[in-house]
């Protein structure tokens, strides 16, 4: 089954991409916390400032998220295209006593919305990168940010998911040789736990597994061509006079030792941010933080190689019937990484090795015994997905 959009597959799949329960006190504490260390922590947004500020979603799904800001005063304009969700985003609000704080639902696609209004904070999280106009929507989410105040929108990075990758690959390999040809059905999900569940135990996850397997593993959007990064997403906010202001990960460090009467111009601190990104390339393929003193950086063949991995292991995971012996073999990323003197960033090369060599024979024990063996490889993430906070000028 093909799916035109993001928004198609969750609807014809009958699936919530991120069931949040908000039944209990505790919950709605728990969650309200993970929201303000990202706005606050990592975005460098102060919530005590959002109170009577307007705020417009797109894609705000059932509003659990909303909510958290709508009970710090925010007035929200929601657009959400799924009208099965209104009646759950109601409900949520009412519930809370938060109704009043909704100054409209608009059941329209970021698309099809018109507004000649600008807000304050605007927010597109989960779903842009997606689309086939993402450069176009994201200017069009900058155009109605108030000047000087802000906007928000997540992505998945190419270097971030190539671990995701790896695993969709190994996925739609093991299930290739124990002849599932739906990977997406019951039986693909048997052989995801059968790899994956444990590991995935053993994550501050607020979802169950079924719900990352079926929006990670199994999603069509999850795919090379989906995935975006710093690179293009800066040049972008650039040329409509938009800036970097923060992220989540944390990983830009620009200005942390800088004195604060050295004033770089926009353009300047956007080319620096750009520069000094492929320092954190291990950091991007593994969500590890490892010591920089020991991490060199990569060449450009390198990241390129990279690009191209993740390219091949997302249009195996996408194809039935290929074999991956033709993949490429990433001996320039292999020798970076072996290099490095840290021996985690080793370990995690030997380990990727030996999965990917596992991938190519025709055995499901030996590709089964492969990864489980790969401890570090299985204790690793990835930085795959990446909030992205900017300034309108």
């Amino acid at each position: 089954m093909s799916f035109e959009t993001l928004l198609g597959y969750y609807q014809q799949s009958r699936f919530n991409p991120v069931p949040i329960s908000l039944e209990t006190p505790q919950a709605w504490h728990a969650h309200c916390a993970r929201r303000r260390n990202l706005y606050e922590r990592h975005l460098s947004i102060p919530l005590a400032l959002i109170r009577d500020k307007t705020v417009l979603e797109f894609g705000c799904n059932t509003g659990e998220n909303s909510l958290v800001l709508a009970s710090l005063g925010a007035k929200l304009t929601l657009v959400e295209p799924n009208e099965q969700a209104h009646e759950a985003l109601y409900c949520n609000f009412k519930r809370f006593h938060l109704e009043s704080q909704i100054a409209q639902v608009v059941p329209a696609s970021i698309n099809e919305f018109q507004s000649s209004d600008q807000f304050d904070l605007v927010i597109a999280e989960g779903f842009l990168y997606t689309l086939p106009n993402r450069d176009s929507m994201l200017q069009k989410v900058c155009s109605f940010v108030k000047p000087g105040l802000l906007g928000v929108v997540s992505f998945n990075d190419v270097c971030g998911c190539f671990l995701e990758m790896l695993r969709r690959a190994v996925l739609r390999r093991s299930c290739q040789l124990s002849g599932i040809a739906d990977w997406g059905s019951e039986r693909g999900l048997s052989i995801a736990e059968e790899l994956f569940l444990e590991d995935f135990r053993a994550l501050p996850a607020s979802r169950p597994f079924q719900a990352w397997w079926k929006d990670t593993l199994v999603n069509p959007f999850l795919a090379y061509d989906f995935l975006w990064d710093y690179h293009r997403i800066i040049p972008l906010l650039g040329s409509v006079d938009c800036h970097f202001w923060a992220c989540s990960p944390k990983w830009v460090m620009t200005d942390a030792f800088a004195w604060y009467k050295s004033v770089s111009d926009l353009s300047a601190r956007a080319q620096e941010l750009l520069t000094s990104w492929p320092e954190k390339l291990t950091y991007f393929l593994f969500g590890h933080p490892f010591s920089t003193s020991r991490v060199s950086s990569p060449e450009p063949v390198i990241i390129g190689e990279v690009y191209r991995l993740v390219r091949e292991w997302s249009d195996f995971s996408l194809t039935q019937g290929t074999h991956p012996s033709s993949m490429l073999l990433p001996d320039r990323l292999y020798a970076f990484l072996e290099q490095n003197q840290d021996e985690r960033i080793q370990r995690l090369c030997r380990e990727l090795r030996q999965v990917s060599l596992a991938m190519q024979q025709d055995s499901m024990d030996m590709l089964r015994v492969a990864y489980h063996n790969a401890n570090e490889l299985r204790r690793s993430w990835g930085a795959a997905y990446h909030y992205l906070a900017f300034q309108k000028s």
